[in-house]
């Protein structure tokens, strides 16, 4: 924790995005239940818009709560396929999904992904601000 980390996964599959959630600028919601945890979606602390859909994700950058000289980033969905978008869009999309980056230690943009081709896969993205 005392690192720059990398975290791959939402809330529900990786503890550490969990842990930094309420840190992110955008966020998940999550409320508590008998079985663990609910997950309601994303939503933006700039825009207060709500994402729920399961190709929505986030791709974020801040500062390590644990140690303020590191950094943290995080590709997360709703669900693996919004995870996967988050991928997509930064792999495939760089340059749109990074064109409001200029290198601040605070960033967030959230996705949601496309299957443009029809064959149940995510294949394109959008950034939704």
């Amino acid at each position: 924790e005392k690192n720059n980390l990398l975290l791959v996964g939402g809330p529900g599959t990786n503890l550490l995005t969990q842990e930094i959630n309420e840190h992110l600028p955008i966020k998940f919601i999550m409320q508590s239940s008998e079985q663990g945890f609910l997950l309601g979606g994303l939503s933006s602390k700039n825009t207060g818009h709500i994402y729920t859909s399961d190709v929505s994700g986030v791709i974020a950058k801040i500062v390590n709560p644990w140690d303020t000289s590191k950094r943290i980033i995080v590709l997360a969905g709703n669900k693996a396929v919004g995870t996967k978008a988050c991928v997509i869009a930064l792999t495939n999309f760089w340059k749109t999904t990074l064109h409001k980056y200029h290198g601040e230690d605070t960033f967030a943009v959230a996705i949601q992904g496309f299957d443009l081709d029809g064959d149940g896969k995510v294949d394109s993205v959008e950034v939704r601000e």
